[in-house]
């Protein structure tokens, strides 16, 4: 079976939310088609695919970057 980039990103981001993502990349594709195929093909295909951490602590180290931004203030 052959896969594209697409396909690639779409596998990656299922393992981390188990389809849940296919709802919000819709939402994403009716207002902007580009930028959802921007998402899954590079934020999850070609990064998050990368072998040198595993899942968990990919996803440890978002959460951290993202507190320490300090935008998280209601």
């Amino acid at each position: 079976m052959s896969y594209d980039n697409y396909d690639l990103g779409s596998e990656a981001l299922n393992k981390l939310d188990k389809g849940a993502s296919k709802g919000a990349i819709k939402n994403i594709e009716d207002i902007a088609p580009d930028v959802s195929d921007y998402i899954i093909n590079f934020a999850f295909e070609e990064i998050y695919k990368r072998q040198y951490l595993d899942l968990k602590l990919r996803q440890v180290i978002s959460l951290i970057a993202l507190i320490t931004q300090g935008d998280t203030e209601s």
